[in-house]
């Protein structure tokens, strides 16, 4: 049996939601629309998001920056088309729930965790 877990749902056009979800690939694939691609950041968290997003000419979802903690640098800008969640990993790649005190700001340029915060406009509303 798959356990639940609680991830960060972005949608095309939505603001983002904490939702549980089951672990089992098809309900991965279905927050996404398709096949499943994790995108390891340095911020303590991945982002999932279908893997042939661009290469289906989804829309555009978030454009955000990739920020080493240690030194507030960016590392790198990530550009995400299509549906996409936020969830953690553990060091064996397992799923893991989101902590319950924290949410997500998603903002065009950054995703950051935060507490207690409203979560900002998508790309191309600001």
């Amino acid at each position: 049996m798959n356990k639940t877990i609680r991830v960060l749902h972005c949608r095309v056009g939505h603001d983002p939601e904490l939702i549980e979800v089951s672990e089992s690939l098809s309900s991965l694939q279905k927050l996404v629309q398709g096949p499943v691609e994790v995108v390891p950041t340095k911020m303590g968290f991945d982002v999932w998001c279908n893997e042939e997003g661009r290469l289906m000419d989804k829309p555009l979802n978030r454009r955000f920056v990739d920020v080493d903690p240690a030194t507030g640098r960016p590392i790198r800008t990530l550009t995400i088309h299509g549906d996409f969640f936020v969830a953690r990993s553990d060091e064996d790649g397992e799923l893991q729930s989101l902590p319950e005190m924290i949410t997500f700001a998603v903002a065009a340029d950054r995703l950051m965790p935060v507490l207690n915060s409203m979560c900002e406009a998508p790309c191309g509303e600001n």
